[in-house]
């Protein structure tokens, strides 16, 4: 198989044939985090800081999408399609990606896609390995991505490894960019996923924690965490906030639920598919005002972390302060 066919979907009997899945006790466990989130859809702030919990504990991040024929939905019925940035060199190439996930997921009944994304700057300090897995709710009227997202703190040239070995042994050739694994998925078996996972168990306990369905327990239990905090909101009226996930992720800070690590998008950078999510980060703004500011000097954009103010330009360098 030639380099030009390497992300190009496979033929149904090669690699996306339904599997027969006999329901051992992960699967069954993954079933149970499937209904149940459709049966409460968390909502978006909820999701969004629930991820965020997750990824800085490096504990992988499981969460739900809804698969509506050629439309891939939050479970607030909202078009993923409708809030991912297009435009930006990061955002085209991602956007590839998320219209062969959603063509994919559109016209399969079984099947998973691995998106593999390597570090890049500031603006993605972590490597990140995407997996999304077609599942159906309990009475099958429901198809779904069950998601999971698995933060590796390596380079990208270890990426590129993990990828290309992987690739290789599922009937795909090596010797891609880091950059060509931003626009172009794999599309696996859930075995090959499996295989996967095995392979990287090496880097990261996170694979442990899929295996025994650890991730999915405590994304449940971040869900009722942040949803009571959620119903207990009260914003005064010299509250800075301008939105529920801006409140969320200062109770989150304050309870101390969050890791030490690096986000996957710690600048809220609006990439990365827009991180599933619209509007939460929409304001771009905490307690020192707007993340988002131009350069005096060089009139690029900066992105500052949340709760954070930074001294220099990321791009020319120079003095910020004023």
């Amino acid at each position: 198989m030639n380099k030009e066919l390497l992300y190009q979907e496979r033929p149904l009997s090669a690699a996306v044939a339904p599997e027969i899945v006999e329901p051992d006790e992960e699967f069954l466990i993954e079933q149970t985090f499937i209904d149940h989130c459709l049966a409460n859809n968390p909502s978006e702030a909820v999701e969004d800081v629930s991820s965020e919990v997750h990824e800085t504990n490096r504990i992988p991040d499981p969460r739900i999408l809804m698969v509506d024929g050629n439309n891939i939905l939050r479970l607030d019925g909202v078009r993923v399609d409708d809030s991912i940035e297009k435009k930006s060199y990061l955002g085209k190439l991602e956007y590839k990606a998320f219209e062969e996930i959603k063509k994919w997921a559109g016209k399969n009944g079984s099947g998973v896609e691995i998106w593999f994304s390597p570090p890049f700057g500031t603006t993605y300090p972590v490597a990140k390995i995407d997996i999304g897995e077609i599942r159906y709710s309990s009475d099958g009227e429901t198809k779904v991505l069950l998601k999971k997202a698995i933060l590796l703190d390596i380079n990208p040239e270890e990426l590129l490894n993990i990828s290309n070995n992987f690739t290789f042994a599922i009937g795909y050739d090596k010797n891609v960019s880091t950059e060509e694994l931003r626009s172009h998925p794999v599309f696996c078996t859930r075995n090959e996923m499996k295989m996967l996972l095995s392979s990287i168990s090496e880097f990261t306990n996170q694979i442990e924690m899929i295996t025994k369905g650890e991730d999915l327990y405590k994304k449940t239990e971040n869900y009722q965490k942040l949803a009571s905090i959620h119903q207990e909101i009260y914003v005064s009226s010299n509250h800075y906030y301008h939105n529920d996930y801006y409140y969320l992720r200062e109770r989150v800070e304050q309870k101390k639920m969050m890791g030490r690590n690096s986000l996957s998008c710690p600048s809220a950078s609006k990439t990365a598919f827009q991180s599933f999510s619209g509007k939460n980060r929409g304001s771009m703004e905490d307690q020192h005002g707007s993340l988002e500011f131009s350069c005096p000097h060089c009139g690029l954009v900066n992105t500052r972390p949340f709760g954070q103010l930074i001294s220099n330009c990321q791009h020319c360098g120079k003095d910020v302060r004023c």
